[in-house]
């Protein structure tokens, strides 16, 4: 074996839950050989879905000693609190990836089952804790079902500012089924473009650029061309200086659809893995929203959504990068990597070498 046994903990692959983090090497042995999971990640479903390849797995994972107590500390928490919101939020993502395969299948978009969905969406989003929406967006991917995930989560957070905003029930629809379909157009983009993990060349990007095109005419197509939801979806890579497309608009002449699903597409882009990017974490990419990195956007809206995720996130139990837990007890806007925290009674602030991995509450 390629590593000392002795230094191992001997545990149950069902103990292992997407969005735990585990600190250490993991290990599974296939033909009596011991073959590498993963080291220092969180578990994402890719992860898991790596076993199914290797016929002779035994079903047990090898752990460092020194983080076994966090995983099963982990698993206890996440299979007593969360399995609920959880089952719902695959439960909606899956009837996303329908509506989409029919396009894919028949080249229509369904309007009733969009709109069905674009109502559970909304009520998910009113009574469920925004931090745990967005444990459930970060954590709960497949890289290869990208479009529906991404797509299922920018709904999501439109639907968060929109409360957060205090729209009317019906924008808050609107909005998110603006969120929705966004990207619905990429169906007829074709995959290796879609996936290339190099430099897009001229001319595929300026297909990729088609697609806000293509997501329009599905929607006035299956008769959901309301002037607002489209204007979001047409326009949700426009930037408020003119840099962005298809029409090269200025911020007075961006809707406010339109700007929230620009800052949602964003953060969502930003925390997926790809085929050519690794993840980033929830407050890392708030932390780059707070220092401007994202000029280009609606300063108030994106001062709103700073503010709110800030809000959301104190009090909230969250995973720390040595598999321990801690609760956020002040984020700094300015600092969002690194918040205060509460760890057994003592408060300290998280640094590059100890930080906040996953948000558990």
């Amino acid at each position: 074996m390629a590593f000392n046994l002795e230094s191992y903990i001997k545990v149950k692959k069902e103990y292992f839950l997407q969005g735990m983090f585990v600190e250490g090497e993991v290990y599974f042995l296939n033909k009596d050989s011991a073959v590498l999971l993963c080291r220092n990640c969180i578990i994402t479903k890719d992860i898991l879905e790596r076993l199914s390849n290797y016929e002779e797995f035994s079903g047990y994972l090898y752990v460092e000693k020194e983080a076994a107590d966090g995983i099963i500390q982990q698993y206890e928490y996440f299979a007593n609190n969360e399995t609920y919101i959880l089952n719902d939020y695959v439960k909606y993502e899956e009837q996303v990836k329908e509506v989409f395969d029919e396009v894919y299948a028949s080249g229509a978009l369904s309007s009733n089952k969009t709109k069905r969905l674009a109502k559970q969406i909304q009520n998910m989003v009113n009574f469920v804790d925004a931090s745990l929406l967005v444990q459930c967006t970060t954590y709960l991917r497949d890289t290869s079902e990208y479009l529906y995930q991404h797509s299922m989560s920018v709904a999501m957070i439109n639907g968060l500012m929109a409360k957060w905003l205090k729209l009317s029930k019906t924008d808050s629809e609107r909005l998110i089924l603006a969120g929705l379909l966004h990207d619905i157009g990429k169906i007829k983009i074709p995959i290796p473009i879609l996936d290339k993990p190099d430099v897009l060349t001229e001319e595929e990007f300026r297909i990729i650029k088609l697609h806000p095109l293509f997501s329009v005419d599905l929607l006035k197509d299956a008769g959901l061309g309301d002037e607002e939801i489209c204007a979001a979806v047409r326009g949700h890579h426009e930037k408020m200086n003119g840099a962005g497309y298809p029409d090269g608009l200025v911020g007075s002449q961006l809707s406010l659809f339109t700007k929230i699903t620009t800052i949602s597409d964003i953060y969502d882009a930003m925390v997926a893995k790809r085929t050519y990017k690794e993840a980033v974490s929830p407050l890392e990419v708030l932390h780059l929203f707070g220092m401007q990195k994202y000029s280009e956007l609606d300063i108030e809206l994106v001062e709103t959504f700073l503010d709110m995720m800030t809000e959301e996130f104190k009090g909230k139990r969250v995973i720390l990068s040595d598999g321990s837990f801690a609760v956020i007890k002040f984020i700094d806007k300015a600092q969002f990597m690194f918040p205060l925290v509460e760890v057994n009674g003592k408060v300290i602030q998280l640094n590059k070498d100890l930080r906040c991995v996953a948000v558990c509450e």
